[in-house]
């Protein structure tokens, strides 16, 4: 994940890499994943609300060279302006700018 890591003093709500991460959804940003084991990899984890079969996908997409965006695309992970619109409209409310 590019840029800095989160401060451990002032951590961003639920998923703590939510703000840079491109494959970031909504409930990212309320939800902090819990540390689950990898099928088949007993001494590796992972906390991330993105199901397992689309990270699989997502890894496969830049391990052939993509960049992140054309990754997310690929599999059909809305980006976060249409992720965003697409949590407002299920709520009723307008997306707020620059979020």
């Amino acid at each position: 994940i590019p840029g800095s890591p989160p401060s451990l003093i002032n951590r961003p709500p639920g998923c703590h890499f939510h703000p840079r991460c491109p494959y970031s959804q909504p409930e990212h940003a309320r939800i902090d994943p819990k540390l689950k084991p990898v099928a088949g990899e007993p001494s590796h984890g992972v906390a991330c609300l993105l199901e397992s079969s689309v990270r699989r996908r997502l890894w496969a997409e830049l391990s052939n060279g993509k960049t992140p965006e054309q990754a997310r695309a690929s599999v059909g992970l809305p980006g976060p302006e249409e992720a965003m619109a697409t949590a407002a409209e299920t709520v009723g409310d307008e997306p707020k700018a620059g979020l």
